[in-house]
């Protein structure tokens, strides 16, 4: 039986003034299959959303509660510092794409129908590291055809649209999410040979 440490994941929510939590069931189906993959997975809500302290606003200070929720998982014990990655649906994909650009401790992201409104050509700039864009081919918010020019030029993020799959990955399509999200994960956060 192999031990720790592992390899870990931070998830982030979709928006919550559309009922957007950490415990919207792509949120506990991504954290279930993560961590029957052998990942450490933090789970939060935004601040001011459930039981979190503050009052939510879409502004900077919710990248800041990724960076705060990215320096926790990299601070856990158990977890492989140098191995760690970023999950984010929807909003929280949106969020976590402009934390991913600019946080180098994180090795991969993987975003699952993630708006592609008010995008940053800066956030999509290829560095290297492993990403990983996943969107329905009936999803109007995350249209596949927006983000191929985004993706132009890229080496390591590619683009992984599900037949049948709108916006919100009901069954069987939140299994076909999981599964594809914890293969990515599992290839990008690797240890080394």
């Amino acid at each position: 039986m192999a031990y720790g440490p592992w390899p870990g994941v931070v998830l982030t929510h979709p928006h919550p003034l559309y009922g957007g939590t950490k415990d919207v069931p792509l949120m506990v189906a991504l954290a279930a299959g993560l961590t029957r993959g052998g990942f450490v997975v933090l789970r939060f809500n935004f601040r001011g959303v459930g039981h979190s302290e503050g009052t939510f606003s879409p502004d900077e200070r919710v990248v800041s509660d990724v960076a705060a929720a990215t320096t926790a998982l990299l601070a856990h014990p158990e977890v492989d510092a140098t191995r760690c990655g970023l999950v984010g649906y929807s909003f929280g994909a949106w969020v976590g794409l402009r934390h991913f650009a600019a946080d180098g401790r994180l090795q991969a992201f993987a975003a699952i129908g993630m708006p592609l409104w008010d995008q940053s050509p800066a956030w999509f700039r290829d560095d290297g590291r492993p990403r990983l864009f996943v969107t329905g081919d009936g999803d109007d918010i995350s249209p596949a055809d927006a983000f191929r020019p985004l993706l132009m030029g890229t080496e390591r993020a590619r683009l992984d649209v599900i037949s049948g799959a709108d916006h919100f990955y009901r069954p069987p399509h939140e299994e076909t999410v999981v599964t594809r999200v914890v293969a990515f994960l599992a290839e990008a956060l690797a240890p080394p040979p």
